[in-house]
């Protein structure tokens, strides 16, 4: 009786989880069906306020989703870093370095109790071996999101040359 029951409690009940990577654009055009593939390939991880996710110039290997808290992504000047973006739930960083083998152009600090979701390149890699079509319509939604980040740092470069 005790399992029958677990079934019907999650067959018609979404974890929380799920509803928040189904709102994330990285997942945007994916089913509910697929998005349960990819979790297979995610890794959750928790973090203290104040904690350094990622620092800059340090290898990239993943790409992290957050599900809740929020983090400010930093970059060096030289009078030291400035916080350029303030990420939250649904949103993720990393998205050079899943896709590249370079190092992180930014550090990624905590401003709460923070999780994430992370998808390594080698579990992209093995998605992108065993379901192409799932793994091709997330490296589109990254394409956009670097398009998009992209866009409004020749905007900003714009205005500051127009000084």
């Amino acid at each position: 009786m005790r399992i029958e029951a677990c079934f019907w409690k999650y067959l018609f009940r979404k974890p929380k989880d799920l509803e928040i990577l189904q709102k994330s654009y990285i997942f945007k055009n994916l089913s509910c069906k697929e998005i349960k593939r990819v979790v297979d390939y995610l890794h959750k991880r928790t973090y203290k306020k104040d904690e350094v996710i990622v620092a800059y110039g340090e290898p990239g290997f993943a790409l992290y989703i957050i599900i809740e808290g929020k983090v400010g992504v930093e970059i060096p000047t030289k009078d030291g870093f400035i916080e350029v973006e303030e990420l939250t739930q649904g949103e993720f960083f990393g998205e050079i370095a899943v896709i590249t083998d370079s190092f992180r152009t930014a550090t990624v600090k905590c401003k709460d109790h923070t999780v994430t979701y992370v998808l390594t390149r080698s579990g992209l890699e093995h998605l992108i071996e065993v379901s192409p079509q799932i793994a091709v319509k997330i490296l589109y939604n990254i394409a956009g999101v670097i398009a998009e980040r992209l866009k409004k740092i020749n905007e900003q470069l714009k205005y500051e040359v127009q000084k």
